[in-house]
């Protein structure tokens, strides 16, 4: 209602885009709380602006062996990259290309 906005693949592509990474940082934000307590004292100081089920479950997820261990080994490979991307979201090949041109 207060935005004109037609209704063309690329710019849903863009809504959607920035919606994943309101996500991503919303959810990274909640698991930095709960790495501030315990696992008992997360689910005790669970953030106003999300739901108790959805709380109990990601401090469920983020306990179990399997996430901790995913985790860990995308940590490690992070570590291993020799150049960091930061061209936002063009991809270095992408890059090379049109500066060639």
């Amino acid at each position: 209602e207060k935005f004109n906005l037609s209704n063309e693949p690329h710019v849903n592509m863009a809504i959607e885009d920035h919606m994943k990474r309101r996500y991503y940082t919303w959810r990274y934000n909640l698991h930095q709380k709960f790495l501030a307590y315990g696992s008992e004292e997360a689910l005790e100081n669970r953030p106003q602006t999300v739901g108790e089920d959805d709380w109990n479950y990601l401090v469920q997820l983020w306990q179990k062996d399997e996430w901790k261990k995913s985790s860990a080994k995308n940590k490690e490979n992070r570590k291993k990259l020799k150049i960091t991307h930061c061209a936002g979201t063009k991809a270095f090949s992408r890059i090379r290309y049109e500066n060639i041109l």
